[in-house]
């Protein structure tokens, strides 16, 4: 009756209750109004989830830019990239950056492949050029210029 209850011990002690004296499974990892949360919080089975799943975006924006133009492949990304990855914002920040890193280099290839410059093309140039938000802006982006 209650197959998919389950539940996760965060680092924090939790007092648990039987719920009618049904057995609730315990797991590492719960899936959260469509982010997995694992028991230290770390994020890393979202963003592997999130990684395989844009990997495969990026796949596909590479073989279709030769045939489609750019008005086309710009409602492609929003589809398939933005709107993933702006729904956790809060991710971004307290993430590792070794696992925000492959995040940021799938943005890029993405937003290079839809508007095709050469790969040595600086990837800040071209979201500001394109009017593309980065939503992993490097470091000097995020520091406000020399007055």
């Amino acid at each position: 009756m209650y197959e998919d209850t389950k539940f996760c011990i965060f680092p924090r002690k939790m007092i648990t209750e039987p719920c009618d004296n049904i057995l609730i499974s315990q797991t590492q990892v719960i899936k959260m109004l469509g982010v997995f949360l694992d028991s230290n919080l770390s994020y890393k089975p979202h963003l592997s989830y999130l990684r395989s799943i844009l990997s495969r975006h990026v796949g596909v924006l590479q073989r279709v830019q030769s045939f489609l133009h750019t008005e086309v492949m710009v409602p492609l990304y929003y589809r398939f990239f933005d709107s993933r990855l702006s729904c956790c914002y809060s991710i971004w920040g307290v993430a590792a950056s070794s696992l925000i890193t492959p995040m940021r280099r799938l943005q890029n290839i993405a937003v290079k492949a839809m508007f095709g410059p050469h790969q040595v093309y600086p990837s800040a140039d071209l979201y500001n050029d394109t009017g593309i938000k980065n939503v992993f802006p490097g470091k000097k982006e995020l520091c406000p210029p020399n007055l």
